[in-house]
């Protein structure tokens, strides 16, 4: 949207800002790359969905003290290495 329509993007984005910011807002996740630079304020943390999911699962793994390779052990996905 930035690139087609830029000046509506910006309004758009400072839209979500003021919201956020009214909300109390401390995090946006937003699942578009340009949104994340759209977004960008000094008030708060803008990141993209999957960084989100990342951050959520690490979290999971610490409180749940799960190391990664346990994870590679029990996951069917797992290829061994040669």
């Amino acid at each position: 949207m930035k690139s087609v329509y830029p000046k509506l993007a910006s309004e758009i984005a400072s839209k979500r800002v003021d919201d956020a910011l009214q909300a109390g807002a401390d995090l946006l996740v937003t699942c578009c790359p340009f949104c994340v630079l759209n977004l960008e304020s000094e008030n708060f943390k803008v990141i993209d969905l999957t960084e989100f999911f990342w951050l959520c699962n690490s979290v999971e793994l610490l409180e749940n003290n799960i190391s990664d390779e346990d994870i590679l052990k029990k996951s069917p996905n797992t290829q061994k290495k040669i």
